[in-house]
This record gives structure tokens, C-alpha cells and sequence, in this order.
């Protein structure tokens, strides 16, 4: 085979193959041989078909694009050494003549990464700010867990409900299915109803705020073919409740106390000092993570900013595509066009075009710099590093390690991108390793108020940034990731329970639901 560059601009790379005819000949000799043994001709064993049968059920004209793919297949990964290219995506192959008793030429192009220089890594000098974990930050999360959990009393009130009330009804159902049946429920249940947006549906919003205890209201919910709820194999098409109020009732938030903490982390935590420790430990393990993303995002920019690289369009174009469907994506689980979605976001169509352009290249100048250290520093994959992203992702979707394992392992495409996202988060790993890095620690209100003034100096992406940054800082002790804990492993209890504490309707429905499935 001879080789040769026809063609070498920016990123990418035209070189010109040309096999001579006896090694196509050699190729095509091998894959008659191969025919040979595979083939089932009537009257011949395999392996021992003539080759003049063979010919006549496998011309050889038929043959060659097996023999060109053979050859290709043989020669470009030497040609890609021999040229030392930095490949980005699968070569485009165009085969220039495929005659028998005639060379075999095509024409390969590479889409390779341009060539450019990183800095002196320890020359980058970073401050890694963390957020110091105070005791009223530590009580601020523990009053939002006990605000998770109030009780309902009674206020023997005499009035019309009003919304932010919480409504003691009883009530039957009538349910009809697409599949023309329908269910009536004999049995009355009882439940409590919090009339506020958030929590039950707007058709009982409105029906029932003005209602006193002793009236009745009948309320009747229509669903869409998009929107109707599942049982089975059917779907509700339209559910009628027949409410009574009962009184009203009004939430307090109860006392904290070790027994309530026991009951609330099931018998693993044994008192609400146990309790706090377990919350500091984790808002410590939270703010801990944010500043080291925040650090990576830092030493990220500084680098890319200090160089120029020649982008290639094929990268760019492939990262503009999977942004567009991840709005695609979010626009179908909020059931929205991309041009209600937009509008929702304050931005224009050009103005999202224009934003979408900017983060794809700023995505693919960020992976090539990566693809660089991985070179460098000749970094490479082990299983702890495939373990220790398992686990990660087990803990954000609640699926076990191997499940996640598995799933991945039935689609190519989806092992690969988890493979480059490893590769990509240990090669940042290494650059982090190696720029100079000091710790801060500061109070939250001074985080805020510094990330603030970024925000009024900053222009563009990086203001964006900054806001976005502020506004997790304000909210901290707002966060539910210390108190995941406890509520989750109260999840359990509080189904058997049968108070709404959220969407009451929707638990009605479960509830009349289940009895149904029973006497189909």
C-alpha cells in the first residue's frame, strides 16, 4: 500500500491509499477461502466448494466492497500511527476507482485536533473558597426537616376555608376509563387536603376555598389522553368527587425531640445531637464538593482563556446537536414547544442560537485541552475509576452501581460517552493536581457578597455564572441534601399512612385505585 497527503488544512487531513492490485488479489483469494468454509451450496461440504462454484454464486465483482472494507480496515489505525494524527471522529472514506485487475484507490479524510501548547500548569496560582459550616446554619436545616413533618390539628372553626388552610373532608369517587368502564366507590374515605398551590390539583383549589365545614361539593376532573393517569392496563379519562368538609385544620410544627429522631431515621440516628452532627457532616461534604467544582471551573477557564485553538467545525457542530436535544428533552417533560420554552427563559430564538454557539465552543476548547493532559500525562482507564463513577451515579438516579453497569452495557453509545466522561473528570483531576491551589474559608454572607460583585463586573457567560453561583449561596441552608437522610428512610412509614401530605388527589386516585384492582 502507498500513502500519501493531498490534503492538510487546520483540522483536517486528506491522505490518498492506494493498495496495489496483488494485494487486492491477495485479499479477495482470502475471502473466497473464507466463503468457502462458511458457504452452503446443495451437493458440496464446506470448505471443499470449487472455486469455480464459488464464483458462480459469488462473483467477484460482488466481492469487492468486502475486500476494500478488509483493507481499510487492516491499514488505518497503521496509517494514523505513521501520521501521527490525533483523530476526533470516524474518518470519511470515499473510494476513488474499485475495478478488477486495477489498483484500489480512496480517499480518507481525518478530522484531527488541532496542534497548541498548554501553559506551565504550576504556574497557575487558584484560591479555593469554602463556605465555613456555622452552628445557625446547622439550626436553619434542622428547623426546615421539622417543617417537613408538621402535624394537623383541629380548630373547631366555624368559617369559610381559605387557601393555606389544610381541609378535613370525607368523600366518595366515581372513576371512568378510556376502555368506556367505570368504578363507583361505596366506601367513604376520609383525608386531609392542603389548599395550597403546590400541593392539590387547581379543581380543588377552587372548588373548595369558600366552603365551610358541613357543606358538600361535587368535583369533577377531566384528562387528557396526554395527561390521564395509568391503572393497569387502562386510563382514567375522568374522575368525580363527592367532598364533605369536616372542619378545618391547621398545621404546627412539632417539637424536636430524640424519640422523633429515632422514628424519622428508622433507629439509626439515637438523638437530635446525632442528628445535627449527621447534618453538618453532610452540608460539610456538600459545600466541600461545590467549592472543588467551583476550583475545577476556575482553573478551567484560566487555561482556556490564556490560549488560542483552532476549533474544529465537526466538534463544534456535534456538541451544538446534543445541546439542542437536551432542550428538545426538557421541552417534552414539560410538555412545551421550544418556543414557549424560550420565552419561558427570557431569550430570544437568535439570542439562544448565539448562547448555544458560545458553550459548544467553549465545551470543545475545555475537551481539547483535556485530550491534551490525557496525551501528556498518559493517563488511562482502571476499574476503580469505572467503580468510583458507578457509586457517584448511584447515589444521584437510585439505582444500585450494577444496575446502572447493566444498562450501560446494552447501548455502545451510551458506554462510550460514560467512558469519556471518566476519562475527561480524571484528566481535570490532573490538572488540578498540578496548579497551585489555596484554601479559603469564609462565612457565607461574605461568599454571597463576593460572587455578587463578580456578577455586577462580569459580562456575558461568566456573569451568568456568577449569578447562578450567588443564588446556591443564598439558599444553602435551604438545601434538602442534609436531611435526604432522614426523609428517605421515613419514606416507608409515611406511605402506610392515610393523610396527603402533598398531592391529595393524586393519592386519592392510588387509594380507589387499589381497591378497584381487587374486584377486576
Amino acid at each position: 500500500m502507498k500513502s500519501e497527503i493531498i490534503k492538510q488544512e487546520k483540522t483536517v487531513v486528506e491522505i490518498k491509499l492506494t493498495f496495489l492490485q496483488d494485494e487486492v488479489i491477495d485479499q479477495l483469494e482470502n475471502a473466497y477461502r473464507d466463503i468457502s468454509q462458511k458457504a452452503n451450496i446443495k451437493g458440496f461440504r464446506r470448505g471443499k466448494v470449487p472455486r469455480v462454484i464459488l464464483e458462480k454464486y459469488y462473483p467477484k465483482q460482488s466481492i469487492l466492497p468486502e475486500v476494500a472494507e478488509n483493507l481499510l480496515t487492516k491499514s488505518l489505525q497503521g496509517i494514523v500511527e505513521e501520521y501521527d494524527l490525533n483523530l476526533i471522529s470516524d474518518p470519511d472514506i470515499k473510494l476513488e476507482k474499485l475495478e478488477l485487475g486495477s489498483d484500489f484507490v480512496v480517499n480518507v479524510t481525518f478530522n484531527v485536533e488541532p496542534d497548541f501548547e498548554l501553559p506551565n500548569l504550576q504556574d497557575i496560582a487558584v484560591t479555593k473558597t469554602v463556605v465555613k459550616i456555622t452552628d445557625n446554619m446547622v439550626e436553619d436545616e434542622l428547623k426546615e426537616i421539622q417543617k417537613s413533618y408538621p402535624k394537623t390539628v383541629p380548630t373547631y372553626e366555624d368559617r369559610a376555608l381559605v387557601a393555606g388552610d389544610v381541609a378535613s373532608v370525607k368523600y366518595t369517587t366515581k372513576i371512568y376509563y378510556n376502555d368506556s368502564t367505570e368504578h363507583s366507590s361505596n366506601e367513604e374515605f376520609k383525608s386531609e387536603i392542603k389548599l395550597e398551590k403546590g400541593y392539590t390539583r387547581p379543581e380543588f383549589l377552587e372548588n373548595l376555598v369558600g366552603k365551610k365545614p358541613g357543606e358538600k361539593v361535587k368535583i369533577e376532573i377531566t384528562y387528557s389522553v396526554d395527561n390521564s393517569v395509568k391503572t393497569k392496563e387502562r386510563k382514567i379519562s375522568k374522575s368525580i368527587y363527592n367532598i364533605e368538609v369536616l372542619g378545618i385544620l391547621k398545621e404546627e410544627i412539632p417539637e424536636l425531640t430524640d424519640d422523633h429522631v429515632k422514628e424519622l431515621s428508622q433507629g439509626k440516628l439515637e438523638s437530635v445531637e446525632a442528628l445535627k452532627n449527621d447534618i453538618r457532616t453532610q452540608l460539610e461534604s456538600m459545600e466541600e464538593s461545590r467549592a472543588q467544582e467551583t476550583l475545577k471551573a476556575d482553573v478551567m477557564e484560566r487555561i482556556s482563556s490564556s490560549i488560542d485553538i483552532e476549533l474544529p467545525e465537526v466538534m463544534v457542530s456535534r456538541e451544538k446537536e446534543n445541546i439542542k436535544k437536551r432542550q428538545e428533552t426538557e421541552c417534552e417533560k414539560e410538555r412545551i414547544s421550544l418556543e414557549d420554552f424560550l420565552k419561558k427563559n427570557g431569550i430570544t430564538k437568535d439570542e439562544n442560537e448565539k448562547k448555544v454557539d458560545e458553550i459548544a465552543k467553549q465545551t470543545v476548547k475545555n475537551t481539547l485541552i483535556l485530550y491534551h493532559i490525557v496525551r501528556d500525562d498518559n493517563i488511562t482507564l482502571e476499574e476503580s475509576d469505572y467503580n468510583k463513577e458507578l457509586i457517584n451515579m448511584s447515589m444521584k438516579m437510585g439505582l444500585s452501581p450494577k444496575q446502572i453497569s447493566d444498562n450501560l452495557m446494552k447501548n455502545e453509545q451510551a458506554f462510550a460517552s460514560f467512558k469519556e466522561s471518566v476519562l475527561m473528570k480524571k484528566a481535570l483531576d490532573a490538572v488540578i493536581s498540578k496548579v497551585k491551589v489555596t484554601t479559603n474559608s469564609v462565612t457565607r454572607e461574605d461568599f454571597a457578597k463576593t460572587l455578587e460583585k463578580i456578577r455586577e463586573t462580569s459580562k456575558g457567560q461568566s456573569a451568568a455564572k456568577a449569578t447562578k453561583t450567588t443564588d446556591k449561596a443564598k439558599t444553602v441552608t435551604k438545601s434538602k441534601s442534609a436531611t435526604t437522610k432522614v426523609k428517605t428512610e421515613r419514606k416507608t412509614a409515611k406511605r402506610a399512612k392515610t393523610t396527603a401530605k402533598k398531592d391529595t388527589t393524586e393519592q386519592l386516585l392510588l387509594n380507589l385505585d387499589d381497591k378497584d384492582s381487587t374486584k377486576d
